[in-house]
């Protein structure tokens, strides 16, 4: 659809200061550009706040409620292409960002990784599959280890996106 032609703005939400926002709507169908905007700075977190000593997952195994939106979150990022799975690609990069060694091909990532953990049948690790890994994670490196890879994903202590 050429943006220039037909087009009618339906929706405009005013500017709110939160650290996730919804908009629910029902559409005619047809065809329809989202464009969601932020100018990111106030996804930082707020000066002069107090950090709430999140613990990643309790004594019950249940993830942070958080994590678990940091977890979400960071998936989202890496799910380039929108295809609601992590593929090798992708997955690859993440972990050069954390400093983790990547499979070193596709075939390993699909016998390492997507095999053991809630993948599509193209091989490409879901978002339940990608939560199950970061609990893998977490029960073996240790939670230091976790705070650290989420600093350089651009994590606060808050789970703040920096």
């Amino acid at each position: 659809m050429d943006p220039k032609e037909g087009s009618t703005f339906h929706v405009q939400r005013d500017y709110l200061q939160e650290r996730s926002i919804e908009l629910e709507l029902i559409l005619e169908p047809g065809q329809y550009m989202v464009v969601p905007r932020t100018t990111g700075c106030n996804l930082k977190r707020p000066d002069n706040a107090d950090f709430d000593s999140i613990k990643l997952m309790d004594s019950q195994g249940q993830f942070h409620p958080l994590f678990v939106s940091t977890i979400t979150d960071i998936f989202n990022k890496f799910d380039l292409v929108i295809s609601h799975s992590i593929d090798f690609k992708e997955f690859k990069a993440f972990l050069e960002i954390v400093g983790k060694p990547a499979p070193k091909d596709e075939p390993a990532f699909k016998a390492e990784i997507a095999s053991k953990f809630n993948s599509t049948p193209e091989g490409g690790l879901t978002l339940r599959g990608f939560r199950d890994w970061w609990r893998v994670q977490l029960i073996n490196e240790g939670e230091p280890a976790i705070w650290k890879w989420l600093e350089l994903l651009g994590y606060d202590r808050d789970l703040y996106s920096v």
